[in-house]
């Protein structure tokens, strides 16, 4: 294997635990020939610790998560709302795509599941008033834009969730968080991958003072492959 064979994507492959022994045998001898290639092989597995260590750091401190909720008459992303970027452009093989998509799941896993709003100190409601109100519906067409991370971008999109009145909290269902596919809790174990899962939940204030919870899926990725 010459010099122009020892490319980015076969360091990362090695880097991810995806090459064959013949294939690492043949990339550490190329390596050899070529000692200025080591310091690129070293460069690419700090990398990938430093993103194994932020993913981690994410899905382990739910008290401060990465994202801004709040509500917006319209979807403008504003300035303060930056996220910081990863700065290298290394292609990531199949395994590594997986920690990212993880990490998106951390709070768009749930979105879908319903936000439950709970009202504070509002007066009760004469009894048979929420009959023609289904129990999901959304309250007068109410919008609730949810901050989180764009994949492509690495900044933030927003995503705008519907507000649901929920009369009758069954908090048995309140504890029930989405559990991943077997497919993909599968593939993740098959890869070396460790998954663990619990539900947070996250305080936000609408605009007429009630008080509402997003549920937030929190999914903790660990690769062991090199252990």
């Amino acid at each position: 294997m010459s010099q122009n064979h020892i490319s980015e994507t076969m360091i990362d492959r090695l880097v991810d635990g995806e090459l064959t022994e013949q294939e690492q045998r043949e990339l550490l001898t190329a390596c050899e020939a070529h000692p200025e290639r080591w310091k690129d092989m070293a460069l690419a597995y700090v990398e990938a610790q430093t993103w194994r260590t932020e993913l981690s750091n994410a899905v382990k401190e739910p008290q401060t998560p990465p994202t801004i909720l709040r509500m917006e008459d319209s979807v403008t992303p504003r300035s303060q709302l930056s996220s910081t970027s990863p700065s290298s452009t290394r292609h990531r093989s199949k395994s590594w795509r997986m920690l990212q998509v993880a990490a998106m799941l951390f709070l768009s896993l749930t979105v879908g599941y319903g936000v439950g709003t709970i009202n504070l100190d509002s007066p009760e409601q004469p009894r048979g008033s929420n009959v023609a109100v289904e129990p999901t519906a959304p309250i007068n067409g109410e919008q609730l834009v949810v901050w989180v991370p764009d994949q492509e971008s690495g900044g933030l999109q927003p995503m705008q969730v519907p507000v649901n009145n929920v009369t009758n909290l069954d908090r048995a269902k309140l504890n029930q968080h989405q559990e991943l596919s077997r497919e993909l809790s599968n593939a993740l174990t098959d890869d070396g991958h460790e998954v663990t899962q619990h539900r947070t939940w996250h305080p936000v204030q609408l605009r007429d003072g009630r008080g509402a919870f997003i549920p937030t899926d929190n999914i903790n990725v660990q690769f062991n492959g090199y252990q």
